[in-house]
């Protein structure tokens, strides 16, 4: 059985990039602001029954059926973080199932009933949830959205090759 990420309220401290992994705005209006071509890759969009923590995380049961989307976004067609966004709320269906554009746009848009719970972080080891394979560990985040009652969970996964972008 996979092991869970050991969400925390703080940075790791041994984090490259700590303003990357904290910023509060909107990382796809980040990652344009490299100016390398920014791309979302759509790695799947299903139905299915979200892991404990996640569950947990959207305050739902856990044989719950949520939709989940998994993606890539890519600069210079080099995938830098690999997001894991699932909602059990029929009132997300639209933004999750979206194709190659990112959900920043929505969530980070004109739309002010959305509101953003607090980040959490996690270094993710090979084997673990979330982690995309057998290589170095990693740093993760998630937030948990709300509009009107129905929550959205994000999770994003900062891959090697986004150190090879930054300043």
């Amino acid at each position: 059985m996979t092991s869970l990420p050991d969400w925390q309220s703080a940075v790791p401290a041994d984090c490259a990039y700590p303003d990357w992994l904290s910023e509060q705005g909107s990382l796809t209006a980040r990652l344009l602001a490299t100016g390398h071509a920014f791309a979302v890759e759509l790695q799947a969009l299903e139905a299915t029954v979200p892991r404990a923590d996640e569950a947990a995380c959207l305050g739902i049961a856990s044989d719950s059926v949520v939709l989940v989307r998994q993606v890539r976004l890519t600069l210079d067609g080099v995938a830098v973080i690999a997001a894991r966004s699932l909602s059990a709320d029929d009132g997300w269906r639209a933004v999750l199932d979206r194709g190659g554009r990112s959900l920043g746009y929505s969530l980070f848009g004109d739309d002010n009933d959305i509101l953003r719970g607090p980040l959490e972080y996690a270094t993710l080891s090979a084997g673990q949830a979330l982690h995309p394979g057998d290589g170095p560990s990693l740093f993760a985040r998630r937030s948990s959205f709300v509009r009107h009652g129905g929550r959205l969970l994000v999770q994003e996964v900062f891959l090697p090759a986004l150190t090879g972008f930054l300043p």
